[in-house]
């Protein structure tokens, strides 16, 4: 998000000509200086209530101001003497982007229209780093709970191979031919669910690595999977 915030002033400098741009973002009722470029007349980042200034009303508001004269506007709290015109945007509920100049009437209609498309990028990117972020905790618990699942199931399914074996062993002479087939059945169970359980695993770390996957042709996974389970029913539309 820093790198959002410099590129932001940065570009506002070298492609929109505002030479003194300034980011400061919300957080916990207050507004906090993030990026601007070096001709800001402000000797250090100061920090505003969401309650003060123009930068607070425009948080406040969602809405963009232009400032002809910061010395005379009473919607302004200016921490600088050397701040007369002021352009100032919201960045959606994140914070203000402002833009500042030495002389009055240094803004007008053309310059808003500019400082909100570039606004508009920055939200953007910040969208996008929001979402990454939540995809990255949703595939965290997706392992988390694929390594739960596959333990809670391995266990039994040791248990179960364990006492198949047993039986294969103790009883396979007295097993009739039902017998014999209700066992391959349990067997054939046991392997399935061995196979899904580690599908599970495979899956939640492919998701977790964020791989890139592929298309497949359905009609030949559908061809597979009949072939491989011709007892299961395959519905295609």
């Amino acid at each position: 998000r820093e790198e959002v915030y410099q590129q932001t002033v940065e570009t506002a400098e070298t492609l929109l000509d505002f030479d003194q741009a300034v980011v400061s973002i919300e957080e916990d009722g207050l507004l906090h200086v993030r990026a601007m470029t070096d001709e800001v007349p402000l000797e250090d980042r100061p920090t505003m209530s969401v309650d003060q200034g123009l930068a607070g009303r425009t948080y406040r508001t969602g809405e963009s101001f232009l400032v002809d004269d910061a010395r005379t506007d009473d919607r302004t709290d200016p921490q600088s003497a050397g701040i007369r015109g002021a352009l100032s945007v919201p960045i959606g509920d994140r914070g203000v982007f402002q833009v500042v100049a030495d002389r009055p009437g240094a803004f007008g209609e053309r310059s808003r229209e500019l400082a909100e498309l570039l606004v508009q990028q920055t939200e953007r990117a910040l969208d996008r780093l929001d979402w990454e972020q939540s995809l990255e905790a949703q595939n965290e618990r997706l392992e988390e709970f694929a390594h739960a699942v596959s333990h809670d199931l391995k266990e039994p399914l040791r248990m179960v191979s364990s006492y198949l074996q047993l039986i294969d062993e103790r009883y396979r002479d007295t097993l009739d031919e039902d017998g014999e087939e209700f066992l391959a059945f349990v067997v054939d169970g046991a392997e399935r669910m061995r196979e899904m359980v580690d599908g599970l695993l495979a899956y939640s770390r492919v998701e977790s690595r964020g791989d890139a996957f592929e298309p497949v042709e359905l009609d030949a996974v559908v061809a597979d999977v009949r072939e491989s389970h011709p007892e299961a029913s395959i519905t295609v539309d």
